[in-house]
């Protein structure tokens, strides 16, 4: 912790994973942050780049703080986010397999393995395995959501390139998340276009 004018303000690492995304939006970049930091995030957000104003609604209500000052903000569509590909979140093995395609929906293991003992990433047999650190920020943070915000912040930056539209995940990563709190992570992804099911159950934004 470090003391900035009698506040003390935690020092975070910066998030390090080796997916080299090529297509970013600002409403991306904020979700992703919003979602890896959760309440850490008070004061200011930059990401520099502009929001979507329906992102930031759907911000303030996630950290419930109407107080936050965001990106400046815009009405019209920043950017068109496409793709019927489904990213489930990895299981504790790399072996597991997960059930095949459905219809038109291909879908893609997602799977972050620490930067301490692993390094770039493989994508092959509807498998994407990167390297990460940001199971450091699920350490630092006492706020609820953040349990599962962490395991989507890397999907979510990917999800462009991936042609990305839904994130499964298991149900063993809400251990500590309320309803609310599920239903509140799904308005985020929501509004950057993705959406949210919890082992193949959809999520519904309040």
């Amino acid at each position: 912790m470090e003391s900035i004018l009698g506040v003390e303000t935690p020092i975070l690492p910066a998030l390090i994973f080796h997916g080299q995304p090529k297509s970013l939006t600002g409403d991306r970049i904020a979700a992703a942050t919003i979602l890896l930091l959760g309440n850490l995030v008070t004061g200011h957000l930059r990401v520099g780049r502009p929001i979507s104003n329906s992102l930031g609604v759907q911000i303030r209500k996630y950290l419930d703080n109407d107080e936050i000052n965001l990106p400046d903000g815009t009405d019209i569509p920043l950017a068109i986010h496409t793709g019927s590909v489904e990213i489930v979140i990895g299981p504790n093995s790399l072996e597991e397999v997960i059930s095949p395609s459905q219809g038109d929906r291909r879908r893609i293991l997602f799977r972050e393995l620490p930067t301490h003992s692993s390094s770039g990433r493989l994508f092959t047999f509807d498998k994407f395995i990167v390297s990460s650190n940001s199971w450091l920020f699920e350490v630092e943070s006492n706020y609820p959501p953040s349990s599962l915000g962490v395991h989507l912040a890397v999907p979510v930056l990917m999800a462009q390139d991936l042609s990305a539209s839904r994130i499964d995940v298991p149900n063993r990563l809400l251990a500590k998340c309320s309803t609310d709190d599920i239903r509140r992570i799904a308005g985020i992804l929501n509004a950057v276009d993705i959406l949210l099911s919890v082992d193949g159950k959809l999520i519904h934004a309040n």
